[in-house]
């Protein structure tokens, strides 16, 4: 995985995060790391490894082609639009 595929990684986890309306702590938990390790990458200080992106994918029920490709108001029409379960119970 190139930097250049993780351009704006950061902010479109944090968009959907807030948009879903999730804390950092409910997506470590399902990621199975500690809050301090998301904020890191949600912050850009460290790079997610690619089982954590799929993770990160399979949690907001989208492909991991689309997470890394489309932008993050693009992601959150598309969660509108088919309306994809979110496993913690706070989605908008």
């Amino acid at each position: 995985m190139d930097a250049s595929s993780l351009a704006g990684f950061n902010v479109k986890l944090r968009c959907l995060r807030d948009y879903c309306g999730f804390n950092q702590s409910d997506l470590a938990e399902h990621m199975n790391i500690t809050q301090p390790a998301y904020q890191k990458m949600e912050c850009n200080t460290s790079p997610p490894r690619l089982k954590r992106l799929q993770q990160i994918a399979e949690f907001y029920g989208i492909s991991l082609t689309d997470f890394l490709s489309k932008s993050a108001e693009e992601l959150i029409r598309q969660i509108k639009r088919r309306k994809v379960h979110i496993p913690v119970g706070r989605s908008k």
